[in-house]
């Protein structure tokens, strides 16, 4: 199989921000990613958190947070509404990413996921495959491609060729 398959989407340039957005997941990467959408997103766009384990300590960082958006949040998968686009963003832990993934997915919602997408490449492609059959957006986070520390550290291994 081709490796640059697996990071398959049909994003139309342009498109709009979703109606919904759901958030899965309940730690630290979830905390981050709100805060980001908070400042993004138009305040009419409803956020939904899914977290099974940490509704009673997400809900009070959200209340304490003061956001402006109204950001509900479940211990379940959220509803996909029908008539409206829907985003999901999987920042749950890694061995339940594919589980959210395919959930998410199988809806017909645009899905962008933490690393690691999967526990194994072909858990990976099967889904990549299965957003390119459906034309949904499908694509992994790369949040390292914004983190000079991890540069500037390659530099310095590089140019330091005694390291032991």
């Amino acid at each position: 199989m081709d490796n640059k398959k697996v990071m398959v989407s049909s994003h139309k340039k342009g498109a709009r921000c979703p109606s919904n957005i759901a958030v899965i997941g309940g730690g630290r990467w979830s905390r981050v990613y709100i805060e980001i959408l908070c400042g993004l997103i138009p305040q009419k766009t409803n956020i939904t958190v899914h977290t099974p384990h940490n509704t009673v300590e997400m809900s009070a960082w959200i209340s304490k947070s003061g956001f402006k958006h109204n950001i509900k949040v479940l211990s379940d998968f959220p509803e996909v509404l029908e008539g409206k686009s829907n985003a999901v963003i999987v920042v749950n832990a890694a061995r339940d990413h594919e589980k959210a993934i395919e959930w998410a997915l199988s809806c017909g919602a645009s899905v962008l996921v933490e690393k690691p997408i999967t526990l194994n490449f072909l858990a990976t492609q099967r889904l990549a495959d299965f957003a390119y059959s459906q034309n949904t957006y499908f694509a992994p986070a790369h949040v390292f491609l914004f983190a000079r520390y991890i540069e500037n550290f390659s530099k310095l291994i590089v140019e330091n060729k005694n390291i032991q």
